[in-house]
């Protein structure tokens, strides 16, 4: 899927920090899909911001020069000091999206967008306003033509009037749209929405969107090692049974010392199973993953050893003693199947549990 956004959508939303526009950047990232944009869009919106930041400074220079004029001693103000920075909307969305897509829409003829304002073809209004508009819509249809591959496309502008057949309820391309696509042979899918806000609560599934998983992936990590370090080292006689699949621990060797556990090779294969939300900010994941080497050792007693030496040298091949004890050495990749409760704002951790393992020798 790639989702277009038109220059609407990002007006007092200059640094697309809302609700919405993070969901749809988790979406946009967890689901592989691409965001797009023409340059025009890109342009438009710095040009905008900027314009708007200009004119507020200048409303407060106007009232700092009043202030001075109603106060004895000098004021302390500088436009300076107010921590302002350039702004490149290009450069936001980057650090928040995976795949940024920009359209150009210099190779759009002049001609055919001023034959256009002369019949007030749609994006063109009867004001003739709607250059910008219909070059951006021109320039999106002609990179969905080019691009081909069967990618379901999602428009979504607040102009209403220009795009659209009518101003409430689901947005429907006008008839002067709908004839642009049909003329090209445009046979992908493209889905109009008058809000982001719509778009999101339709389409993305708020649970498992609720934060960005590849960029939580090493929270996760660093999380689960130590989780499962922990689990393993705590193996007793039985769980050691269980999980090699040796009996021997279970009723001739169940006297186990002590169990060290260390990773060699970490995490492979990560992959969210579920994702549930149970509270605010709270949320069960069902986790899979495995660590590619791990050495397991298990101190016995020596005594211990000696009567079992045959089936344990045939089990365990790899063994170290001091005198009274006997060190088994057993390399292993633990397949876990993990549950845990995730809160995403301050990446935070609780009620981890192990659901399936299966050490892989």
């Amino acid at each position: 899927m790639k989702v277009f956004l038109d220059t609407n959508i990002f007006y007092n939303n200059w640094f697309a920090k809302n609700a919405n526009f993070k969901l749809l950047f988790h979406f946009l990232n967890n689901e592989c899909n691409d965001l797009l944009l023409s340059n025009l869009v890109i342009e438009e919106t710095n040009n905008i911001r900027n314009r708007e930041l200009k004119n507020q400074l200048n409303e407060m220079r106007s009232i700092i020069s009043k202030i001075k004029k109603l106060n004895q001693n000098p004021i302390d103000f500088k436009i300076e000091n107010l921590g302002i920075e350039q702004y490149d909307l290009k450069e936001i969305l980057n650090k928040e999206v995976d795949n940024l897509i920009l359209i150009d829409y210099n190779d759009i003829p002049h001609a055919k967008v001023v034959g256009r304002a002369l019949e007030k073809i749609k994006p063109f209004s009867e004001q003739e306003k709607g250059y910008r508009d219909t070059l951006i819509w021109l320039s999106f249809l002609q990179y969905i033509k080019s691009s081909g591959g069967n990618d379901d496309f999602v428009f979504i502008t607040e102009n209403s009037s220009d795009f659209f057949t009518n101003s409430k309820g689901p947005a429907t391309f006008n008839d002067d749209l709908l004839r642009d696509i049909e003329e090209l042979g445009i046979t992908q899918k493209i889905t109009p929405y008058r809000k982001l806000f719509d778009f999101v609560t339709s389409s993305i599934d708020k649970s498992i969107h609720a934060f960005d998983h590849a960029r939580s992936e090493p929270y996760f990590e660093e999380f689960l090692e130590g989780e499962c370090i922990d689990y393993l080292s705590s193996f007793n006689h039985m769980m050691l049974s269980q999980y090699l699949e040796n009996n021997i621990f279970e009723s001739r060797v169940s006297n186990v010392l002590d169990v060290r556990v260390d990773v060699i090779e970490d995490f492979e294969d990560g992959y969210i199973e579920g994702i549930t939300s149970i509270d605010a900010d709270k949320y069960y994941i069902a986790y899979s993953f495995n660590l590619r080497r791990v050495f397991i050792e298990v101190d016995i007693p020596y005594l211990d050893y000696i009567e079992n030496k045959s089936d344990l040298d045939s089990a365990f091949p790899f063994t170290h003693g001091d005198g009274d004890v006997v060190t088994l050495e057993i390399l292993v990749r633990p397949y876990f199947t993990v549950s845990f409760i995730y809160s995403p704002s301050e990446n935070e951790f609780d009620s981890f549990s192990v659901d399936d393992l299966w050490l892989k020798r």
